[in-house]
């Protein structure tokens, strides 16, 4: 069920940067490349009074999602699911790159992509076996609400 939430919500997500991008791509004018028939099934972004522009589509990260931070999650997390082999003190990094390791969250913010791969699109992280589902949503949620400490 959390997984189901998780990609709904990431295919809601995706669909909003992707009109964001083509926002940016026009210079802000909000056209598209859909026919009219499907335009009116567009939401306008624009405010209907001022002229100026919205407030965007809101995100779970915005919208009464659980706060995950790196002090009451992420640690966490990392410490269970990854520092096995992606730490500097491991005794046996079972092949991890001696450059990846996630002892803290400045340790991990730049690997953000990488560990979405690995962890939440292909499930090759971690080895031996994935993490629970709940733990899956919230790895998403702290990798796109900021990384917070």
């Amino acid at each position: 069920m959390i997984r189901k939430v998780w990609m709904v919500w990431a295919l809601a997500l995706a669909c909003g940067d992707q009109k964001s991008r083509q926002d940016s791509a026009d210079g802000g004018a909000g056209t598209s490349d859909v026919s009219d028939d499907t335009a009116a099934d567009v939401p306008d972004d624009t405010a209907a009074d001022s002229g100026t522009p919205g407030p965007g589509p809101e995100t779970e990260c915005d919208t009464g999602a659980p706060e995950v931070t790196w002090t009451n999650w992420g640690e966490g997390f990392f410490r269970s699911f990854c520092t096995a082999c992606h730490s500097i003190s491991s005794p046996n990094r079972y092949d991890a790159p001696e450059t990846i390791n996630f002892d803290t969250l400045v340790d991990v913010r730049g690997y953000e992509a990488a560990i979405r791969s690995a962890v939440l699109d292909r499930g090759t992280m971690p080895v031996g076996g994935g993490a629970p589902e709940e733990d899956l949503y919230l790895l998403g949620l702290f990798l796109d609400c900021g990384l917070q400490p």
